[in-house]
């Protein structure tokens, strides 16, 4: 008798691996979102927070980077369906930047000689205390740069082999999309809109990928050839490209929601309800705080910008527990239905199609075959 694992036990534990995974990045959202309130209450430095962007300057710093970091891990991490993978790596690879690069506004007069509106965030002291003097402006270049340098090293190593995997990896033909006829902007927008149970085909994938691929190489070119200028952008640049995506892939998912009549596979239609306020919400909070800074809307004492961010984060929140609770209740209902390979899941914006609930009522079949061969 072989000791290898069952194929059905495999699934399970990847099913619960899959779903821990998931309530990870609620749990260290949460805790972003708690360590920042607590910060803004009661601030070490005496300033209260212009941005939860500023949190880096705080005690709250451990926590901001550990976060960022941790559920840009766990997006690149968990599967996403269809043209939503890749948007969810773009967001996963971004998300550390946002954390490595801090907001510049307390830096900018005093270490880059660029003249600042004096803002909330543009208060902050060194959290090592004293002014931003020379010393100190030293000290947060080596912390921002020693970071980035071994984010660089990795993340390219990382990309080399996520592209490598996505041309090489098999496909289960049915669960790929077949060429659909019309315009290819109509072909598009259907692989949008199909956030249903399938694989990303092989397109999907390595255009994503490159797309990773190429913002990579841009941000790498910007640092080492515009050193300055990339330690003043990035922070917003990146956040940009983290938030946006998830936006996006809560809009397809309420959309799809609203779209498609519900069944004993698919959500209610107030999945897609919730999917399209928590669309709403990040989409109004990245065009705002993105037109604050634009059009220099944040004064000395200004707090909306902190109100907007906190809006986008909650909005990331909320994302990612409707679409575990609705993923569970799914995955809950298909196996006391016991429903098999033609049991269709939840249709909802981002899940694991190959290590769910799913995965393990598609290997029982198999496992049997299989058993009853060697007997």
């Amino acid at each position: 008798m072989s000791g290898a694992p069952a194929p059905v036990a495999t699934a399970r534990n990847a099913a619960a691996t899959y779903h821990y995974l998931r309530v990870a990045i609620i749990g260290m959202t949460a805790m972003l979102v708690v360590a920042v309130l607590l910060e803004d209450a009661d601030p070490a430095s005496g300033v209260r927070l212009g941005s939860i962007s500023a949190s880096w300057y705080t005690p709250a710093q451990s926590i901001f980077v550990a976060v960022l970091v941790g559920t840009g891990a766990a997006m690149i991490a968990i599967r996403g369906r269809g043209m939503q993978e890749p948007l969810l790596n773009l967001a996963g690879f971004l998300a550390p930047v946002v954390a490595f690069v801090p907001t510049p506004e307390p830096v900018r007069e005093t270490c880059f000689a660029q003249a600042q509106p004096p803002t909330l965030d543009a208060q902050q002291p060194p959290i090592s205390g004293g002014p931003w003097d020379a010393q100190a402006c030293a000290e947060w270049t080596d912390q921002v740069s020693s970071s980035l340098v071994a984010y660089f090293w990795v993340g390219s190593v990382a990309l080399v082999l996520l592209l490598l995997f996505v041309l090489r990896r098999d496909r289960d033909p049915e669960l790929v999309p077949t060429a659909a006829g019309g315009s290819w902007l109509r072909r598009l927008g259907r692989r949008f809109a199909d956030t249903g149970f399938r694989q990303p085909s092989r397109n999907e994938e390595v255009v994503g990928t490159l797309v990773v691929v190429l913002v990579w190489v841009a941000g790498l070119l910007a640092y080492l050839l515009r050193h300055d200028w990339f330690l003043l952008h990035a922070h917003a640049l990146a956040a940009i490209m983290v938030f946006a995506p998830m936006a996006l892939v809560a809009l397809t998912s309420g959309l799809v929601g609203l779209w498609r009549r519900p069944d004993a596979s698919r959500p209610h239609p107030v999945w897609g309800i919730a999917y399209l306020a928590v669309a709403v919400l990040m989409i109004v909070g990245v065009v705002a705080t993105a037109g604050f800074k634009l059009f220099g809307w944040v004064t000395d004492e200004s707090r909306w910008f902190y109100w907007f961010e906190l809006a986008i984060v909650l909005g990331f929140l909320l994302f990612w527990t409707f679409q575990t609770v609705e993923e569970r209740g799914a995955s809950v209902g298909r196996a006391a239905g016991g429903e098999g390979r033609e049991g269709a899941p939840a249709e909802h914006g981002h899940a694991e199609e190959d290590g769910g609930d799913d995965a393990e009522a598609r290997l029982e079949p198999a496992a049997d075959q299989r058993a009853e061969q060697q007997a």
